[in-house]
This record gives C-alpha cells, structure tokens and sequence, in this order.
C-alpha cells in the first residue's frame, strides 16, 4: 500500500512538473560594471562564473538585484515566478540569515513582499539556493518587480548568477 501510494505520487510530481513551461526573465552576473559605489563589493576572490562575484559583508545590507515592469512579464493566468541566487558561505549565519528578496511594488510603496531565508548547507563551496511562488496580483503593469538578497544580519558571504524565472501553465498542450 505504502509503495503504491509513493509510485502515484511520484507520478503526479513528473505530471506537474510537465505541465509548466519555464522561461527565465532576467540573469545578473554580478560582473563588475563600473559602478563607483558598489566597486568595494564586486570581488574576484572567490567566484563562481566569469570573473567577478559580490561580496556581501556588515557593511552592505542590500544587495544589487534585478528589477522589470510587470508588463515585460507577457505571462499567463496560473504563472509562478521563481528566484535563484549562487551562495558561497564560509561559515552558517548565526541570527538573522540572509534572505532572498521578492517584491512587487508601486513607485517606492510595496504592496507585495516575499522572503525566504538562505540556509547553506555546505561550506567553501558555491550551492544554489532556489525558491517559487505564485505571480502576486498587480495593481499597474508599470508595477515594478524587484528580486534582492536582504543581508539582514550583516553576514560575510558570496553571491553569484541571480536569475528570475517564470513558470506558465501549458494548457492543451498549445503551449
């Protein structure tokens, strides 16, 4: 009984997972782009592509992220956004991990915030770190979709390869 069960559900999971088509929205490298004031923070120390990652340390409690209008989204009723982000810790965050940022806002005023805590796993190594949720509603397509790291307790650690992402249902196989 208890294998049946396992084998239907596992069926169901592959049958979702087929019934989504993924596009990625936008990819930030963490290249050095010559930005004055985050030129302390792009490192060649330890990376994981090309040739510079981002330091994240007590002295910057936000990272650079990515940011689109809704409307250059072009997505269907049902859509989950999801969020990726490279880490690399030397150490597990004591209090107030990092967080992985997803925010839907208008001019500065959010109206939609998610947060999910980055827990690593395994140390000196680069691991990814991923997430999903179901695209909020928005109130204008010129909503601003913001993904950020939060480095709410100041740690020292490395980001590399944010990537936004969007998973659309496939109805009729049509899509």
């Amino acid at each position: 009984q208890e294998t049946d069960n396992r084998v239907i559900l596992e069926q169901l999971l592959i049958k979702k997972a087929a019934s989504y088509r993924e596009r990625v929205l936008a990819y930030f490298d963490f290249e050095y782009s010559g930005h004055a004031p985050d030129s302390l923070y792009f490192s060649r120390e330890i990376v994981r592509s090309g040739s510079y990652s981002y330091l994240m340390n007590e002295a910057n409690e936000f990272s650079p992220g990515i940011e689109m209008p809704i409307k250059d989204l072009n997505t269907t009723e049902g859509a989950r956004i999801s969020a990726s982000i490279f880490h690399h810790f030397n150490s597990a965050p004591q209090e107030n991990p990092p967080l992985l940022v997803l925010s839907l806002q208008k001019k500065e005023k959010i109206f939609f915030y998610q947060a999910w805590e980055i827990r690593p796993v395994m140390f000196h190594e680069w691991e990814e770190s991923s997430f999903e949720h179901a695209l909020p509603e928005w109130k204008s397509p010129n909503d601003i979709l913001k993904v950020y790291i939060w480095n709410k307790g100041r740690q020292q650690f490395h980001i590399d390869d944010l990537t936004i992402g969007l998973k659309e249902p496939i109805k009729d196989g049509l899509n």
